[in-house]
């Protein structure tokens, strides 16, 4: 009796992040604060991240530019959301921090194959 192998061969997926769902803004940041929280960053990194990048979609929604996070460019960043911070006439520090959250929660999404 004679049996059939099986062959071990790998084929990959091109464009795996078709493959993907896109998930909503909400999702894509609590999957980011799981992911934080698991890094063990302290409650208030935590709080400080999350009211960042919540102070982002407002900034868009506020000046009526569809915030797609799949598709999203530096320069909507700079013109939609540093420049409405300091029209708002919030601090350099302010500024700052805020650039710094948003571009963990960025570098995230990049890491994790949802943006390109």
């Amino acid at each position: 009796m004679s049996t059939k192998r099986r062959q071990n061969i790998l084929t990959s997926v091109e464009h795996s992040s078709t493959v993907k769902q896109q998930l909503s803004f909400d999702d894509l940041l609590q999957s980011f604060i799981l992911d934080c929280k698991a890094k063990n960053l302290s409650p208030l990194t935590l709080r400080f991240y999350q009211d960042s990048v919540r102070q982002m979609k407002e900034a868009f929604q506020e000046q009526q530019v569809p915030l797609d996070m799949y598709t999203i460019s530096v320069r909507d960043i700079k013109n939609y959301f540093i420049a409405y911070l300091f029209d708002q006439g919030k601090s350099d520090n302010t500024v700052n921090g805020r650039i710094k959250a948003v571009k963990q929660f960025l570098k995230y999404l990049y890491e994790e194959g949802w943006l390109n």
